[in-house]
């Protein structure tokens, strides 16, 4: 179990990230610099893959490699280099219920395609629920894999040189359109 909490732990900071830096500048036509928001899904303990939404400057959908750090979306990948500034791991012996809470940064980088000159940093959180299977004796189970799993990580970071085409308008607020009558 500790092998998979630690996993845990590394796919959610790993998956806290999104975006990449390219390696060339960008036009000056693609320097927008605005905060664009990244959820990360998972429902396997043993499973390297979650769900990835991003949305801000553009909305994409696809997936993150939690092990890599790489997330794909449609026309490209890039990767989030994590740090973990902090942890918290909290088990209830009554219920087995588990819940692991870290904190950190990210900055993006490799980005491939359309995403080739994305780059940006941000802080994460990531969120573990396990329901711990039991030991022969009643214990929690720290080496089986749990009999439910849920981790969510959030993430929010300023993010450049998304291409036009990418660009839409959920940064910024919509106007209500009313009519008389």
């Amino acid at each position: 179990m500790r092998r998979i909490l630690g996993a845990a732990a590394g796919v959610l900071s790993v998956a806290a990230l999104a975006a990449g830096m390219g390696g060339t500048a960008a036009s000056a036509a693609t320097v927008v610099s605005r905060t664009e928001h990244f959820q990360f899904v998972g429902v396997s303990a043993t499973s390297s893959r979650d769900s990835a939404i991003a949305w801000g400057v553009f909305a994409a959908g696809g997936t993150i490699n939690l092990n890599t750090g790489r997330i794909r979306f449609h026309g490209g990948t890039f990767r989030a280099i994590h740090h973990r500034t902090g942890a918290t791991t909290q088990v209830n012996r009554k219920s087995c219920l588990l819940l692991s809470v870290e904190h950190g940064t990210y900055r993006l980088a490799g980005g491939t395609g359309k995403y080739r000159h994305i780059a940006g940093h941000g802080t994460y959180t990531s969120r573990v629920w396990a329901v711990l299977r039991r030991t022969a004796t009643g214990r929690c189970s720290q080496s089986k894999p749990p009999r439910a799993f849920q981790q969510i990580i959030n993430a929010r970071g300023p993010v450049r040189g998304v291409p036009p085409a990418l660009r839409h308008g959920w940064a910024r607020p919509a106007r209500t359109v009313r009519r008389a009558g």
